[in-house]
C-alpha cells in the first residue's frame, strides 16, 4: 500500500463525504427556473386548476391535462419602501444563483441542500439563518444580500456569520466551515472585512486565534472555516482563485470540508457519527414504544426512582457503542493501516523526522506501529547510534566521557548491551517511549501540549474550560470524581472527592454532610491527572497532579445541602463555587470519567484491606 500525504487527504476525504448531509446556502438572488420569468411567454392556467400554488419562485413549468403551462410568479414589488436601494432578482444580474442545478449536484453526493432566499424587508433573516445553521454541516453565504440606507454590501451577511459564530460558542463551540459564495470579484477585499468584523469574539483572542491566508482566500483556526468562494460569473482574473460553478460546489465544500478534518481522530469521529446517523432509524425500532410499560415498570420497582433515569441513558448508549462496534469504526479509522497512513503524510520516503537531533525514519515509526512496546528497545537504540555516527561524522575529533576516541562498532555493541550507561558515556541525549509524541510531532513544546490534551480527554468527562464546559443551565455536584481547587494562604490545593455516588444523593435539606477527599498533589516527576486550574489572573492553566491512594491522604470537609437532593455548587463571576461550613470556597474544576473514579476509589478501598503479616522470609521470598 502507498502511504503519502496524498493518501491520507484521501483517507480523510472519505470520512468527511459519508458524514455530511446537510447544508444550506443563503443567497437574495435564488431562482427556481432556468428561463427568467421576464422572458417566458405568458400562458393562462390549465383548466381544472383553481388557482395556482404559492411560494414558487421564478416561471417553473408544471406539466397539467396534456401541456406545458407556467405558474405565473408571484408579484413583485419594483419600488418601495423608505430606506431600500435595492431591486428584485435578475436573471440578468452576475449575482444570480440557480439553485435547481446546485440542489441536484448535491443530491447527485447524497447531500440534503436548502436554499433560503432572504427578503430585504424580513427583519427575522439573520435570526432564521442562525437557527437553520445550528444543524446544518455547512453553511454557504452570499455576500451581496442586499442592503439599506447606510449599509454596507456585506452587511447582512456579516451579520449573519457572526450571529453563527456567537451561537456555536454559547453552545461550548462546534466544527463550523462557512463558505461565501459571491460574484463580487474582490475576495480579499471581503476577507479583510470579515476577519476585522468578527475579532470581537474574545474566544479567540484568549482560546483558540483565528489565523488569515490572503493566499487562500480563508479564515481558520482549530474548529472554524471561513473561505471566500468566486461564483462564475465574477470571472477569472483574480490571481489565486478559480470561479467554482453550481455543479462544481459540492465537490469544493468537501475538500474544504475535508481539510479542516484531516487527521486520524476526526476522521474516526467522523465516521463514527455517519453510523449512529445511519442506524439512528434501527436504534429507533429496537428501542420502541411497546416497551414503555417495562420502562415505568422498572422505575416503580426501584426503592430510588429516580435511579431510572440513568439507567435509560446506559441503554441507549450501549445500543450506540453496538452500533460502532458493528461498523468497525476503530479497526477502519483507527487501525495500522490508518495510523501508517498518517506516519506516511508526516514522513516522507526518504526525509526522516527530525526531533532534538535525532532522525526518526519511517520504517522505525511503521516499526513502532506494528509491534508496539516489543520494538522500543531496537528501535530506539538505533536512534541513538545512527546519532552518534552522525556526531562523528561532523565532528570526528568527539570524545566520550571519559575523553577517549569513539568507534561506533564498539558504541553500538555497548548501546544495545547496556543501554542508559552507554548513553552517559557517549553523551547522547535523552530519548525514549515517554517522547514518542513528541518525535511525532517534531516538535517538543506541541508534542507535550498534545499529551495534556490528551490526558484531558481521556481522564476527564467534563472540565470548567473549553469546548467541554458545561451546557448552560448545568451545574456541578459533589460526588465520587469531582476535582476541587483551594486557593487560602497556603497557595493553590486540589482535591478529589470520594464519596460513592449512592451516598451523594437524597442529602436531607440544612444539614451538613461530610465529604472524604483524596490529596492531588502538584506533580514533579510522577504525574496521573492533568486538568485545566484557574491561575492567579483566573485564566485557565494546565496543572499536571498526582494522587497517591493511601488512607493517610484523606481529607474531609462539611457541606449543607440546599436542595434536599445534593450538594450543588454555585455560580459566582463565571465560576462554580463550593462552599463548606467553614466558609472555604472550592472552585470546580473538573469531572473525572466514571471509570476512572472509580478505579481510584478501588485502588484505595484495596490498600485500606492489606493485611501486614510477620512471615517466615525464607519461604515469603520462595514465593516470588
Amino acid at each position: 500500500m502507498t502511504y503519502t500525504a496524498e493518501y491520507f487527504n484521501q483517507f480523510c476525504h472519505q470520512a468527511a463525504v459519508q458524514f455530511l448531509q446537510t447544508v444550506v446556502v443563503i443567497d437574495n438572488e435564488a431562482i427556481f427556473c432556468e428561463t427568467p420569468c421576464s422572458m417566458v411567454e405568458q400562458r393562462d392556467i390549465a383548466q381544472g386548476i383553481e388557482e395556482p400554488p404559492t411560494g414558487v419562485l421564478g416561471g417553473q413549468r408544471i406539466p397539467a391535462l396534456g401541456k406545458t403551462d407556467v405558474i405565473e410568479p408571484p408579484s413583485v414589488e419594483l419600488a418601495g419602501d423608505e430606506g431600500i436601494d435595492t431591486e428584485p432578482p435578475d436573471e440578468l444580474s452576475k449575482n444570480i444563483l440557480k439553485a435547481a442545478p446546485l440542489i441536484n449536484a448535491f443530491a447527485d453526493n447524497g447531500v440534503i441542500c436548502s436554499v433560503i432566499r432572504p427578503d430585504l424587508k424580513d427583519e427575522k433573516v439573520v435570526d432564521r439563518a442562525i437557527a437553520v445553521a445550528s444543524v446544518a454541516d455547512i453553511v454557504v453565504v452570499d455576500w451581496a444580500l442586499g442592503k439599506k440606507q447606510g449599509e454596507t454590501e456585506g452587511q447582512r451577511a456579516k451579520e449573519i456569520i457572526k450571529g453563527i459564530i456567537e451561537n456555536d460558542l454559547k453552545k461550548r463551540g462546534r466544527l463550523r466551515l462557512i463558505a461565501i459564495y459571491t460574484a463580487e470579484n474582490i475576495p480579499g477585499n471581503i476577507l479583510d472585512e470579515l476577519y476585522n468584523y468578527i475579532q470581537v469574539f474574545k474566544y479567540f483572542k484568549d482560546h483558540d486565534e483565528l489565523l488569515k491566508d490572503s493566499k487562500k482566500f480563508t479564515i481558520q483556526n482549530r474548529s472554524l472555516k471561513i473561505a471566500v468562494l468566486l461564483k462564475k460569473a465574477a470571472g477569472n482574473h483574480v490571481p489565486n482563485i478559480r470561479p467554482v460553478d453550481f455543479d462544481e460546489l459540492p465537490e469544493k465544500l468537501h475538500e474544504l470540508f475535508a481539510g479542516l478534518n484531516c487527521g486520524l481522530l476526526p476522521s474516526v469521529t467522523l465516521r463514527a457519527i455517519a453510523a449512529i446517523r445511519e442506524g439512528t432509524h434501527h436504534l429507533l425500532a429496537v428501542l420502541h414504544k411497546d416497551l414503555d410499560s417495562a420502562l415505568v415498570g422498572h422505575r416503580t420497582l426501584l426503592p430510588h426512582p429516580e435511579d431510572a433515569e440513568g439507567f435509560c441513558e446506559d441503554l441507549v448508549s450501549d445500543e450506540i457503542r453496538s452500533i460502532l462496534a458493528l461498523k468497525k469504526i476503530g479497526n477502519t479509522y483507527a487501525g495500522e493501516s490508518a495510523n501508517k497512513q498518517w506516519i506516511g503524510s508526516k514522513i516522507e520516503q526518504k526525509e526522516p523526522l527530525e526531533y532534538n537531533s535525532f532522525h526518526l525514519t519511517r520504517a522505525h515509526a511503521f516499526a513502532l506501529v506494528e509491534k508496539g512496546e516489543g520494538a522500543h528497545k531496537k528501535i530506539f537504540n538505533e536512534l541513538r547510534t545512527d546519532w552518534l555516527a552522525r556526531k562523528l561524522e561532523s565532528d570526528p575529533g568527539f570524545k566520550d566521557k571519559t575523553g577517549s576516541e569513539v568507534n561506533i562498532e564498539t558504541a553500538r555493541a555497548e548501546i544495545f548491551d547496556v543501554g542508559d550507561v552507554a548513553c552517559k558515556k557517549y553523551r547522547i541525549p535523552d530519548i525514549g517511549e515517554k517522547m514518542i509524541p513528541q518525535m511525532l510531532k517534531g516538535n517538543e513544546v506541541q508534542g507535550q501540549q498534545a499529551n495534556l490534551d490528551f490526558s484531558r480527554l481521556c481522564s476527564l468527562k467534563r472540565e470548567a474550560f473549553g469546548l467541554r464546559r458545561p451546557v448552560e443551565g448545568w451545574i456541578p455536584r459533589l460526588t465520587l470524581g469531582t476535582i476541587l481547587q483551594l486557593r487560602d494562604s497556603d497557595g493553590d490545593r486540589f482535591f478529589l472527592c470520594l464519596q460513592p455516588r449512592c451516598d451523594s444523593v437524597r442529602l436531607e435539606k440544612d444539614k451538613v454532610w461530610n465529604f472524604p477527599f483524596l490529596v492531588l498533589e502538584k506533580a514533579s516527576s510522577k504525574l496521573n491527572i492533568v486538568a485545566k486550574c484557574f491561575d492567579k489572573e483566573d485564566k485557565p492553566t494546565d496543572k499536571k497532579l498526582f494522587y497517591e491512594p493511601k488512607p493517610r491522604n484523606q481529607v474531609v470537609f462539611g457541606f449543607t445541602s440546599i436542595t434536599e437532593d445534593a450538594i450543588e455548587a454555585s455560580e459566582q463571576g463565571g465560576k462554580f463555587i463550593f462552599q463548606d461550613k467553614e466558609n472555604n470556597k472550592f472552585f470546580w474544576i473538573a469531572d473525572l470519567k466514571d471509570s476512572m473514579a472509580q478505579k481510584i476509589a478501588d485502588e484505595l478501598s484495596a490498600r485500606v484491606g492489606s493485611v501486614g503479616l510477620d512471615e517466615y522470609e525464607w519461604l515469603r521470598r520462595k514465593a516470588r
